[in-house]
This record gives structure tokens, sequence and C-alpha cells, in this order.
């Protein structure tokens, strides 16, 4: 296949590109219920645990698998999106999959789907095709988007897990917290357990003919205390008393040197940043550069930040689906007023996962990215 830079010459992968990321025609799970039957659903190869939620699912799930591998098991991770390589959407014991193998496993899946759909469908399947292979033990899958009409939602899993309900993707999942809740609740299956993080209504998932257990998490700064704490629940029902709280996937308030990279990119997670700010940082200022989608409430986003942030700045990026930032400026408060840097403050590069492959580059990290020309022709969810 050749070195990083010509990798997409590989032709699966690069009809694995050329997919479109979403349905143009009416939208359900049949397609991929086809696919499973078509590779002898390699899901019941292995234990799953299904994690949905507005904020906190990535790192609930990385929590999760990482305390199971100290157990002992071999554990599949699939999670999205991804920031630098797309190979890091599919883990087993914290190792991405190889271009080499990615590659072979969708020449085998185009050889066998006629017409694929979208990308996170087939990149769904070739995670739950890797993970039967490998012969993990359990794998851990973070839903794409919502919940009930979400690819990931073909899968039979043991526990099911939301962590969270706030306002995001509202063109999708509806605009009340009642329609998006029930959206992400989509995951229940009758008989399996479904874990709620604390601020999930307990009422849209009672009668649904599954044992609900709500995690119980006292109130602090520091959003990441509840993600621990909904990974320990889990943990306890699934049997598992080994833990891996500690860590957390990259730009999750990693912080490096007097940065700070968080993916904050709706208002609940914002909200959430700042506590954590002043809770790690106290009696420091902040300056922020961001990025955000164009599908975001940008404007909502801002009007947290701006009384915390003595600079608010936006990152340049020629990223499709990011809101030109020459455009950003509209959207802060106009009693906003930038200020002088001072000497101690915080640097926070926050919003899109789509700005977070440039800040880890400037930062010195040497993670392996995708060529520059394919995310630029087919940007990813």
């Amino acid at each position: 296949m050749g070195g990083e830079g010509d990798v997409f010459q590989a032709p699966g992968i690069s009809k694995l590109y050329n997919l479109s990321l979403k349905k143009n025609s009416k939208v359900d799970l049949e397609e991929m219920r086809g696919y499973q039957k078509l590779f002898g659903y390699p899901d019941r190869a292995f234990k799953s645990i299904h994690i949905a939620g507005t904020n906190g699912k990535g790192s609930v799930a990385w929590k999760i698998a990482l305390s199971l591998q100290k157990a002992g098991y071999k554990v599949g991770l699939y999670t999205s999106p991804h920031i630098s390589s797309f190979t890091e959407r599919i883990l087993v014991d914290g190792i991405p999959i190889s271009l080499k193998k990615i590659e072979e496993l969708l020449q085998e899946i185009f050889l066998t789907i006629s017409n694929p759909s979208t990308f996170f469908e087939i990149m769904t399947l070739a995670a739950l095709l890797y993970f039967e292979r490998e012969k993990v033990d359990y794998a851990v899958i973070e839903v794409g988007l919502g919940g009930r009409l979400d690819a990931t939602n073909v899968i039979s899993p043991i526990l099911s897990v939301v962590t969270s309900i706030g306002f995001d993707h509202c063109h999708i999942l509806g605009n009340t917290l009642e329609l998006i809740a029930n959206e992400k609740a989509g995951i229940v299956k009758a008989g399996v357990p479904v874990v709620i993080g604390p601020s999930v209504p307990l009422s849209i998932f009672l009668g649904r003919g599954a044992e609900v257990i709500q995690a119980e998490v006292s109130p602090h700064p520091f959003y990441d205390v509840e993600n621990s704490e909904v990974a320990k629940c889990v943990l306890h029902k699934l049997g598992i008393l080994t833990f891996a709280l500690d860590s957390r996937p990259p730009c999750r308030f990693e912080v490096v040197r007097n940065v700070v990279l968080d993916v904050a990119h709706n208002p609940p997670a914002f909200y959430k940043l700042v506590s954590a700010l002043h809770y790690h940082f106290p009696k420091r200022s902040f300056r922020f550069v961001l990025g955000f989608s164009k599908d975001k409430d940008i404007a909502g986003c801002l009007l947290i930040l701006a009384p915390h942030a003595r600079g608010i700045h936006f990152m340049m990026s020629n990223h499709p689906r990011l809101e030109n930032p020459g455009k950003l400026p509209s959207y802060l408060p106009p009693s906003f007023v930038q200020q002088e840097v001072e000497d101690g403050e915080v640097a926070v590069i926050a919003g899109s996962f789509f700005i977070m492959k440039d800040a880890r580059r400037v930062l010195g990290f040497q993670d392996r990215v995708d060529p520059a020309d394919f995310q630029e022709k087919h940007p990813l969810v």
C-alpha cells in the first residue's frame, strides 16, 4: 500500500471516502441490518456495550474500555468522529486498526455489497467485523448521532448507556429535550439494562422493558467526575471492580503546558468547560481560540464564554464543515471587549473536532494523519 502519503490510492479506502455522509432517502436501519445478515451478524461474537448521549459518551466509552482491558479482557472500542486519522475510530486494546487491515476489510465489504450507502454504515460494519476477527471479549460501541436510527443500533448489547441529554443536532433530533431524549432512548432494548447519567430524565426510559439504573453523582465543578461515575456504574453492573477512570481521550480537557484542548461544541459542554477551567486554574484568566461547525449554536456558546474570556479568537481553517472564521465575530455578544494579553493567561482551544488536528500539530504532537487532499475532498462527520 505504500507510505502514509499514498495510502488513499488503496481502492477500498478510496471508495469509503467517496461514500455519502448522509442518506438522501428515507432514513431507517434496513440496509444496515441487511449488511449484518450478509456477514453473519459479527456482533454476536462478543459482548457489546452501547453508549449514547449528547456529551460525555466518548469519554465514558474510553473509560469503560480501558477498565475492561485493565481487568484482563481483550476489548474493542468504536468511536467517532476522529481527530487526526479515521483509523482512530476502531481500536483493539487501545491500538488503532492498521491501514493494511482496514483496506483488506473494506475490499472484502465492497466485493459483497454492490451499492453501499454511507461512510458511517460501512465504518461501523468494518469495526464489527474487525472485532469479531480479533476475537475481542467486549466491544464498547459509541453512537454516532442520536441513537434510534444510528447505524450502530443494529447491535445486540448486553448493556446500554445514555450519558447526558442536551441541545445539539436539533435540526436532526428535535428542538425539545423530550424529543432528543426519545431519540437517544431508541438504543434501549427490552430485557437489556440501561445506565443513564444523573441529568438524564428518568421518565423517558421507564416502560421500555429494560432495567434502568441512574448513576448518582454529587455536583462537581469538573465534568469528567460525572463521566467517571457513569463509567463506574456501568462497570459495577458488569461485575468489573478494576477501574481506569482517570484517563480521558485526547482533547477532553487535555492540558499541554499552558494550553487546554477541549472539544466542547454546544452550550451544555461550554458551561461545563468554563466550570472546569475555574476549578483547575483558580485566579487565572483565559483566552479562547475557537472553531465551530456551521450547524452549531455558535451565538449560544459564545454568550457562555464571553464573561470568562480576556480574549476570543477564531482559528483559521479551510475545512468545509466549519463556519468561516471571518463570520464568527458577528456571533459575539455586542458587549464583549477584547483585552490585551497578560502574563499567566491560560489558552483554551475549543470547539469542533475539525480544528484539533492542526492544534495538536502546532503543540508538537506527531499523530498519524490522513492525507490532506482526501480530508479536503470528503470531510468527515
